[in-house]
């Protein structure tokens, strides 16, 4: 019976490691990403790939990443209508947190607001140059690797680490 056990899940790792062979080759061979660190989760996205090849500090991927959390209960907070994407069928439904937790509501709304500020200040101090709230929407958002927009995404993500106050921790 342990025999049998054993052989069992050797062979659904063999399997999961050529399925995962798959998607690794493509990290590789599409986006550049070095086979030693393609296992890594952060080779999925594109600042994640900008983290791992050094174009931006680990305070800026981690920023990256508490703006994301942040947009997407915003979003659950004002009952923003789902990204087209696959669908569950199986899923429940709910409302927003808005409509049983008012002091949330507001809380999730202001941390928007100074995060929206944090970047609008960010824009006017560097004299209205460049597009930072586009470039965070290219490369965080939609998930696009736009290199002419890396100096805007920097900008952008470094008033974010100092919104978050992640400049004066060291890097998870």
């Amino acid at each position: 019976q342990a025999k049998r056990n054993e052989a069992h899940l050797a062979g659904l790792e063999r399997e999961e490691r050529d399925t995962l062979a798959v998607g690794l080759a493509a990290r590789q061979r599409v986006w550049g990403v070095p086979a030693p660190v393609s296992r890594d989760q952060m080779a999925g996205t594109a600042v994640g790939r900008y983290c791992l090849t050094g174009l931006i500090t680990r305070q800026q991927y981690d920023a990256a990443q508490a703006y994301l959390d942040e947009r997407d209960q915003y979003l659950q907070c004002i009952a923003a209508p789902r990204q087209p994407g696959a669908v569950d069928l199986n899923a429940t439904k709910g409302q927003s947190v808005g409509l049983e937790n008012v002091s949330r509501y507001h809380h999730i709304k202001a941390a928007r607001e100074t995060t929206d500020n944090a970047i609008r200040d960010k824009q006017t101090e560097i004299g209205m140059v460049g597009n930072l709230f586009g470039a965070l929407d290219a490369v965080l958002i939609n998930d696009v690797a736009l290199d002419h927009l890396l100096g805007d995404l920097r900008t952008a993500l470094n008033a974010l680490v100092r919104r978050y106050g992640l400049d004066g921790r060291a890097a998870a």
